[in-house]
């Protein structure tokens, strides 16, 4: 157990906003590093041109780079309805992220410089709910739906499964976690990181 273990989930624990959330996470980035593949970077907000928003990029690279991108939703909302169907919330954050990736396609190289090296293998996330609110049988649902969606590259969590990556961690653990994400959001914005790469390039 350690602070933020216990302040992220004292906040989930009471409805709060989705920018509430937002912000938390921003400000302790390694909550969810865990939805992308060795990420290196992690981008607050980035957009897709003037049409889509995501909540969070995150990016890893080696012998490519690798993108994920994630939306949050409330902690309050449920991931499905009483007769089993994805709810109205998760289905229109699946939607969302279907119309990223449709963004993506018809801009391929416009996307490619804003998102540095895109063509890789992407992926992407949703986070809402808490796993209280789930049934035996609403879990494998969810199970599910992520082998299915998007050919295994939409994961879907709740926030609990954000809980669990830092569940086991002591303070000074977490200390250290602090130090190391800090330079992984050192950049305002992704286009910033963009020339930093061009100009090393250069060098």
């Amino acid at each position: 157990m350690n602070r933020i273990f216990s302040e992220f989930k004292e906040l989930l624990g009471r409805p709060c906003s989705e920018e509430e959330i937002h912000q938390y996470i921003k400000n302790h980035s390694y909550l969810i590093s865990n939805l992308g593949y060795g990420v290196k970077l992690i981008f607050s907000k980035p957009s897709f041109g003037s049409n889509f928003k995501a909540d969070f990029a995150l990016v890893g690279w080696g012998n490519y780079y690798c993108w994920t991108f994630v939306e949050i939703e409330r902690n309050s909302h449920k991931l499905f309805t009483k007769e089993g169907l994805p709810s109205q919330t998760l289905n229109r954050a699946i939607n969302q992220i279907n119309s990223w990736w449709i963004w993506l396609y018809d801009h391929g190289e416009y996307a490619s410089s804003e998102f540095y090296k895109i063509e890789g293998e992407n992926t992407a996330a949703i986070v809402i709910g808490r796993r209280n609110s789930m049934t035996q049988t609403d879990i494998r649902r969810l199970q599910h739906l992520n082998a299915s969606q998007l050919g295994g590259k939409l994961k879907i969590v709740t926030y609990d499964a954000l809980l669990d990556n830092i569940k086991g961690y002591r303070d000074e653990e977490i200390e250290f976690l602090e130090s190391k994400y800090e330079k992984m959001t050192r950049f305002k914005n992704i286009k910033e990181w963009v020339v930093h790469q061009e100009e090393s390039i250069k060098r």
